[in-house]
Formats: structure tokens, sequence, C-alpha cells
């Protein structure tokens, strides 16, 4: 259940580094869980300087992710999880006329937020960066009968500053559905009524909001 959310933290915070263990694949990591006495399932434990600085369990993404953010800065953290034993594997989902899978989604906008996380100077810019994508996504969701929130020009000066202009700014977008439409200075990027539909939209927009640390 938490896995989604604990694979989006790990996309917007490059300056941890989260490892998972599942406890149940092999004798040698329940010997690890048993040695770092993990009892309950999911459990997750943080390291900082070789020293545990924190655990938690259960599927709290809210608890999960303030404990991260006490424990990140200013040295990075190494988390250890123990997922939960037999869990259901990443649920598929499609809307009728469209051939993108929830999970097909999730997988596009992971790919498109890491290339977006190279091209980005640092983390403050990359949180800018995927929080100007989840302002264009929460318009078409806040606004599902409003054709004026499906589309972008890729002139704004605004998108052009915060995310068009990153490697991987345009990728992001179409990630969640919009595609690019017309040429030159008309250029932009269009979500159609149907995408708009996608039951992914709003579980990623969810998923990305939490996970997307407070830099200040």
């Amino acid at each position: 259940r938490i896995r989604p959310a604990y694979a989006a933290m790990a996309l917007v915070r490059q300056n941890v580094q989260f490892v998972g263990v599942d406890a149940h694949a092999s004798a040698a990591n329940a010997s690890l869980a048993r040695d770092a006495s993990v009892r309950a399932f999911p459990t997750f434990h943080l390291y900082a300087n070789m020293r545990r600085v924190g655990e938690m369990s259960g599927a709290d993404e809210t608890r999960l992710a303030a404990l991260i953010d006490a424990h990140a800065a200013p040295a990075a953290a190494e988390i250890i999880v123990s997922p939960e034993p037999n869990s259901s594997p990443a649920v598929t989902a499609s809307v009728p006329g469209s051939t993108t899978s929830m999970d097909t989604m999730q997988a596009a906008i992971a790919s498109a937020l890491t290339t977006l996380r190279g091209a980005c100077a640092g983390l403050p810019e990359f949180v800018t960066a995927t929080k100007m994508a989840l302002l264009f996504v929460g318009n078409v969701l806040d606004n599902p009968g409003d054709g004026k929130y499906r589309k972008v020009r890729l002139a704004n000066p605004g998108f052009r500053a915060k995310l068009g202009r990153f490697t991987g700014g345009i990728a992001v977008m179409e990630a969640f559905g919009f595609e690019k439409q017309g040429d030159g200075d008309d250029l932009v990027l269009v979500m159609s009524e149907l995408s708009a539909t996608h039951p992914g939209l709003p579980a990623m927009r969810a998923l990305l909001e939490r996970a997307v640390p407070p830099v200040g």
C-alpha cells in the first residue's frame, strides 16, 4: 500500500538513499531483518553516518515523510525498508478507450522526473519544476469542465522558466497525459478530455504532493 508513495519519495529526495529489503525473499534477508529487530511490516530504519537515527513501523505516508525530512539534512541518510510480506503488485487501472494503465503512467512519470532531476542544478530547482507540473495537473483536475486548463503554451514565461526549459520537463507533462500540438510560437501541450479522466491523475498528483519535500 505504501510502495508507490515510497517510490515517489525516492524520486524527489535525491539527497537521501532509499533501499528496500524484502525480508521474505531469502534466508539472508530474513536474518538481516532479525538482526535489525524488525517485528512488523513495513518497517523503516533511517541511518546517517553509519548510525541509526530514526525508525517507524506502519504504512503512514505523512509520518514517514516527516521522519525522513527531520533527518535528511544537512547529511544524507540511508533508509532501509522491509516491505509488507505477500503484498499485492501495483494496481493496474485504465480508462475505457485508453491504453495507458496506472502503473504505466507511474513508470513514465518516474522516468521523466529522473531525467528532470539530472537537468536541474539542485534540489530547490527540481522541487520548483515538479511543483509547476503539479500546478498544471491540479488545474485540470480542479476544473474538469473547462478546456482552457487542459492547454499550456510552451512559450508561457512561467512554464518556460520553471519547467519547460529543462531536459525532461516536457516529458513530465507528457507522462501525465499532455500531448504536443501546433508548431513554432503556437506550440502547446494539450490534454484530451479522455486523458483528463484517467484515474492515475489524482493518484499520482496526491503521491507527488506528499513526496515533494519543503524547500526554503
